[in-house]
């Protein structure tokens, strides 16, 4: 509304300069229309206020997810998306967008991680309301629950990537050129891994996948630096929403426009953070002389190796020297090894009767010695019997299983 309103003033202006004009009265010099915008243009500024997001995950949002996406409306003339990306330990990322004054209605379009999984957001999952004031510091934390992958339905899916899709057409530089691609590429790679997804979803994801993505605001700039004139042409790249109603800044009326005018850095601006260095980025200086920025290729090699209980590390390195690790699950697989014990067994022994003449064993028990006395005097052996202890089986040592050890973490079973 404030836009339109000094669009208007604008418009009433030049008919007065050239009513004036018309009545042989001077018309305000070029300088003085140029200091006149110049104090417009920095009115505009002081009324935006920057706004942090914060969003924080209980597990799985890492590099490989896609990222978190607000999207910011007021009701009237705000619309669009920012996404927000994880930093390099995971888990929690951080954004900054500069805003209006005015009441903000804050909805997140979930990631989705590489297994598929997903996230309930705000706890529960309703919209926000945002209230932007100069003389506050507002700030939108966004917590997200894990969903797990095997809960996660195809409705499900369906609806993010709906959201997603919207959300690049009409999302800001974290979501236009390569950051745009980048989002889509990884929405089909982790849509695809999910268990419950129909042949119908992957399809629409792959179509949804060839999306055209619209060029970063800062691309724009690098493409038509050589036809700036003299000075910087790159004007600073903030998160502001752009709406259909904004103004080019340059009027075509305008015979002295000096790009001199437009200095600043060329920056990206839009506060996001990522898992992985951010590949490059403009130099910001116009004319058609600056290089190309570097770009990182990583290469990636595990520099430590997970075991059963403990997460292992895999290490990225860029030619430059610039680097990143992700963590390795630990694998939870013992390597178990058979436990044994050594126990001793006596020998077993008994007490026999037994015929001294011809030694005949009448055995142990209460009928041995009866029969032994019949023995001697039906058959005319000499002597008499006696008692001699008799070993049924030998003394030996066992070698018993008594269970298993895991010989990495010192596990049991």
């Amino acid at each position: 509304m404030k836009l339109k309103k000094l669009v208007m003033a604008l418009a009433i202006g030049c008919l007065m300069a050239s009513m004036l004009t018309g009545c042989n009265i001077d018309k305000p010099d070029d300088a003085a229309l140029d200091k006149l915008t110049a104090t417009e243009t920095v009115t505009q500024d002081e009324e935006t206020v920057s706004v942090d997001f914060t969003v924080t995950a209980d597990k799985g949002w890492d590099s490989d997810s896609t990222p978190a996406i607000a999207h910011i409306t007021d009701g009237e003339d705000v619309d669009f998306y920012h996404a927000i990306n994880p930093n390099k330990e995971g888990k929690t990322g951080k954004s900054t967008v500069d805003l209006a004054e005015g009441e903000y209605t804050i909805e997140v379009v979930s990631p989705l991680n590489k297994d598929g999984s997903a996230y309930e957001i705000f706890d529960t999952g309703d919209a926000q309301t945002l209230t932007v004031k100069k003389d506050e510091t507002p700030s939108v934390d966004i917590p997200m629950t894990q969903i797990p992958a095997d809960k996660v339905t195809d409705e499900m899916i369906k609806d993010i990537i709906t959201q997603t899709e919207e959300a690049v057409k009409k999302g800001d530089d974290t979501l236009k050129g390569d950051s745009g691609k980048e989002v889509l590429e990884k929405l089909e790679t982790n849509v695809n891994a999910n268990p419950n997804v129909s042949e119908e979803t992957k399809t629409e994801t792959e179509e949804v996948a060839k999306t055209e993505v619209q060029p970063a605001e800062t691309q724009k700039q690098e493409q038509t630096s050589g036809n700036s004139g003299n000075g910087n042409s790159g004007s600073s790249n903030s998160s502001k929403p752009s709406t259909d109603n904004s103004a080019s800044g340059n009027s075509d009326n305008s015979e002295n426009s000096n790009s001199n005018n437009s200095g600043g850095n060329n920056s990206s601006g839009n506060g996001s953070s990522s898992s992985k260095p951010n590949n490059g980025g403009s130099s910001g200086n116009s004319g058609g002389n600056s290089q190309p920025a570097h770009k990182h290729s990583y290469t990636g090699s595990v520099t430590k190796n997970a075991t059963c209980n403990s997460a292992g590390v895999k290490t990225y390195t860029c030619s430059c020297g610039d680097s990143y690790t992700e963590s390795i699950p630990a694998t939870g697989n013992h390597n178990w090894e058979a436990q044994y014990k050594d126990t001793y067994h006596a020998a077993v022994t008994e007490s026999h009767v037994v015929c001294k003449g011809c030694k005949t064993d009448f055995g142990s028990g209460p009928n041995a010695d009866d029969a032994a006395i019949e023995h001697v005097a039906t058959s005319g052996c000499y002597g008499p019997y006696h008692v001699t202890t008799v070993t049924i089986q030998d003394a030996y040592t066992s070698h018993d299983l008594v269970g298993y050890k895991c010989s990495t973490c010192g596990a049991t079973k």
